[in-house]
């Protein structure tokens, strides 16, 4: 966590004002400010009639498996868009983009098979929500980085994709009015959804744009062709005064 603030200045100087974003974290060791880049093409998530088909699908499995249904909703929304063939190209795959090695540990044998994906990766959920006491935050850096560098970082890790993937859970879950604390509560987005849920957000600042770039420096007068008294031919970059 130091690191990042250690590397803020560095992050700020190479960073597109456009799309930046200075997210305070909350640390055993006090609040580190990390910049977040949120690339084109990775908006926040809205609410779309694609959701409709799986919400049963989900409400079983997350009343199964112990978790709250607005949390498994919002990671499908994250993950794949509800699309249940979607595949990353780390090659993740389905609804919940569970990969190969987590299909194998929670017997999905299919992943494009919606009732087998969505049941693996809400257990899944539930392990790392049992995992990290219950912080919802904590388990969604989890699903997305690992539990281990959540456990390395102390906290949600200062990966630019894992940090702005959490917040785009969050952005869901207000669209969705759930109002879910966390114990481990240590992020706080600028604007949404926190202020739209009646909470007040800590003040954090949006990267400044960058300063314009300096004019270029006069080089001096252009060279000239002229000629002396004699008639010599002569290269000069001053003008040579003329006897009246």
């Amino acid at each position: 966590m130091k690191r990042a603030a250690l590397g803020l200045l560095a992050l700020l100087a190479g960073a597109p004002a456009a799309t930046a974003r200075i997210v305070l974290i909350e640390t055993p060791d006090g609040p580190v400010y990390t910049y977040v880049p949120e690339p084109a093409g990775n908006a926040l998530p809205s609410l779309s009639s694609r959701r409709q088909p799986w919400l049963p699908l989900i409400d079983e499995c997350a009343q199964r498996h112990g978790v709250d249904a607005r949390l498994v909703e919002a990671i499908v929304a994250c993950e794949s868009g509800f699309d249940p063939q979607a595949v990353s190209s780390a090659g993740a795959e389905g609804l919940m983009q569970l990969m190969p090695q987590t299909q194998g540990e929670y017997g999905c044998e299919d992943a494009f098979d919606a009732t087998l994906n969505v049941d693996a990766g809400t257990r899944l959920l539930s392990d790392l929500l049992r995992s990290f006491g219950g912080d919802w935050r904590l388990a969604t850096a989890a699903y997305n980085a690992g539990a281990g560098a959540v456990r390395r970082a102390g906290g949600i890790p200062d990966y630019p994709e894992t940090m702005h993937y959490v917040r785009k859970v969050d952005h869901y879950l207000g669209l969705l009015g759930a109002d879910m604390p966390s114990a481990h509560d240590g992020v706080t987005w600028s604007g949404e959804p926190a202020a739209a849920r009646g909470a007040e957000p800590i003040v954090v600042a949006e990267a400044e744009p960058p300063p314009p770039p300096e004019p270029p420096k006069p080089r001096g007068p252009k060279p000239v062709i002229t000629r002396d008294e004699r008639g010599q031919t002569l290269f000069t970059n001053t003008s040579l005064s003329r006897k009246p």
